[in-house]
């Protein structure tokens, strides 16, 4: 599986957002000049300290959430990496009708990650900036029902999105998790993929 991971975060939830604006309106009163008497209200000895610099306010720049949709999302442009930008995305290539993640079958005595890295070079290239984690599958998936074909599932990340041209193959799309279920027929094979990305 080659993963585009979130290039921002991802969007603030309700909660997050009036924390936000609860510690701005704190900020707020972390300025202001108190009187001595509530300063040494509790009996403190010495001097408080002397604030400096006016009172802090959040830039309205900072508080305001950037633009996250961009030409591809607005042209729903699925063999761009520049989409869907706070949510991985997977690569999935065409593989005669149907659609899957790239692999390639495991030769005798190859392991896992040769054969993840010739996976890589036959239906990516050179021109997609990757890397393969570990030396183990991370997913092991019976093809069939006599287990005679099984599929070892290694992660590779797409290292810098921005310094990745597109992938070797001629048929293939960047597919978020939620999208999967429009790319791939077999439904115990989806719900797989999508406990295990």
């Amino acid at each position: 599986a080659v993963e585009r991971t979130p290039v921002v975060m991802p969007d603030p939830e309700d909660w997050e957002l009036e924390m936000w604006e609860l510690q701005a309106r704190l900020e707020e009163f972390d300025g202001f000049e108190y009187p001595p008497s509530v300063l040494n209200a509790g009996g403190a000895r010495g001097a408080p300290k002397e604030r400096s610099g006016p009172p802090k306010t959040v830039p309205e720049e900072i508080l305001a959430l950037a633009n996250r949709e961009t030409d591809a999302d607005r042209n729903d442009d699925r063999q761009s990496l520049e989409r869907r930008l706070a949510d991985s995305l997977y690569l999935l290539v065409k593989r005669g009708d149907a659609w899957t993640l790239p692999g390639v079958a495991l030769d005798e005595e190859e392991s896992v990650r040769e054969a993840a890295l010739r996976a890589l070079d036959e239906h990516c290239g050179d021109d997609l900036y990757t890397y393969v984690l570990g030396a183990a599958p991370v997913g092991v998936w019976d093809a069939d029902a006599d287990g005679y074909r099984r599929e070892f599932v290694a992660k590779a990340i797409v290292v810098d999105p921005y310094a990745s041209g597109p992938p070797a193959c001629a048929d293939y799309v960047w597919a978020a998790k939620d999208e999967l279920g429009g790319y791939l027929a077999d439904d115990a094979y989806l719900e797989f993929l999508r406990k295990l990305l």
